[in-house]
């Protein structure tokens, strides 16, 4: 959960809190949280019972274009899923939001 004074602002707060975390030994949901934060209907307050089928594309397929978009607009590299491309990311010095399936 994040909080700021402006939508904008807390979701910029909840996604570099998600960047940032780090969680060895058990399994977590923080890189699916971190696809929901740069969705562009959750950060849209396009909200229903209905968002996750709605953007199960966005939220669970093959990253794709838009999602790397969205993901340059907050200022990080994308490593798509593979140690080969984690390890390049890391090594470069920007942050890295795995928005392939774990």
């Amino acid at each position: 959960m994040a909080w700021d004074e402006h939508r904008d602002a807390a979701l910029a707060r909840m996604r570099k809190a998600l960047a940032d975390y780090q969680v060895a030994g058990v399994t977590t949901n923080i890189d699916f949280l971190s696809r929901l934060a740069a969705c562009p209907a959750f950060a849209g307050a396009d909200l229903d019972t209905g968002l996750i089928e709605r953007q199960k594309n966005f939220l669970f397929g093959n990253p794709g274009r838009a999602a790397r978009r969205a993901a340059r607009r907050h200022g990080r590299r994308i490593a798509l899923g593979t140690a080969r491309g984690r390890a390049k990311a890391k090594s470069s010095g920007d942050r890295v939001v795995a928005l392939a399936r774990a």
